[in-house]
């Protein structure tokens, strides 16, 4: 298995972009998507990536962001704000609690936080990736500068896999082929038919936020953390500097798994699972059911 996290640090070009989209959906497609969630936010930490405003002064992004650095910025549209404090969590790995919270000198205006919320049950459910960078296309994969927001849906095809030999920490995700013939995770149950507006996080994309719909409301569930590919290339022509081709598997570090620690850290709580939620019907359900009809319990 290839590895890379997908923060951006100068020209290492194996850390750092954002979302490689289809090839056979406009660019525009994925941009308007974006423009959905005004909370994910440009983070500058000991490199550069993304993050999403839970509060007003307060911003979630992914712990190799910032990889030991103890001050930064993030940005919403052209206004910059400066950080106070930086918690990195403590022992975080790709997946794993890849998380860091951002404190800032003065609160956010204008915009309105995300809740998280602290359920098990996102495996078999559409989500929706957000983040800055580059893009490109899952037959090029990323080309281009760090800076335009873009959003990409996928399944949530599992959490903390062992395939092939190795460990998919975190929640998983596949990048489809248009035509279904390249389906990395269909050994666990994925379906080949990707998406509408299916995607990969590249590196730009680090820190960027995982969002499931409950009964209505967006919510905060996961935060991009890597991208990986096993040995296998589908792409005879790959480029080994590009990340984001078909076949591209992403990982997110579950939030609800550091509940205590955002709670502790910042004083924010999580949305509890109500039993309404799960009894709210159809809408709910349904998401679970469109690619993965065995919506595996997560570990």
């Amino acid at each position: 298995m290839r590895l890379a996290t997908v923060g951006l640090f100068g020209l290492a070009a194996c850390i750092g972009w954002a979302s490689t989209i289809r090839d056979d959906v406009a660019d525009s497609a994925y941009i308007a998507l974006g423009e959905n969630y005004p909370y994910v936010c440009r983070v500058t930490g000991g490199g550069s990536g993304s993050g999403v405003l839970i509060a007003p002064n307060w911003v979630l992004t992914a712990g190799h962001v910032f990889w030991g650095g103890t001050s930064g910025s993030v940005r919403f549209g052209s206004t910059v704000y400066n950080s106070a404090e930086v918690f990195e969590f403590s022992g975080w790995d790709l997946g794993k609690n890849d998380l860091a919270l951002v404190r800032l000198q003065t609160p956010v205006v204008g915009i309105d936080p995300v809740r998280m919320w602290n359920g098990r049950n996102e495996v078999g459910r559409v989500s929706t990736s957000v983040g800055f960078g580059t893009s490109g296309t899952g037959i090029t994969g990323n080309t281009g500068g760090y800076g335009t927001k873009r959003a990409v849906r996928n399944i949530i095809d599992g959490y903390n896999e062992t395939l092939w030999g190795h460990n998919y920490y975190g929640l998983i995700t596949d990048f489809d082929k248009p035509d279904g013939s390249v389906n990395t995770f269909g050994l666990i149950g994925s379906d080949s038919s990707p998406l509408d507006l299916e995607g990969c996080a590249t590196p730009g994309d680090s820190g960027g936020g995982l969002f499931v719909n409950y009964g209505g409301e967006e919510f905060l569930v996961g935060i991009t953390s890597y991208v990986a590919w096993e040995g296998v290339d589908p792409w005879a022509s790959r480029n080994s500097n590009r990340y984001g081709y078909y076949g591209d598997n992403n990982g997110y570090s579950r939030v609800s798994d550091a509940e205590q620690w955002i709670l502790e850290k910042s004083g924010i709580a999580m949305v509890p699972e109500p039993s309404t939620m799960l009894m709210a019907g159809v809408g709910v359900f349904m998401f679970g059911r469109s690619r993965n009809q065995r919506n595996r319990e997560n570990r």
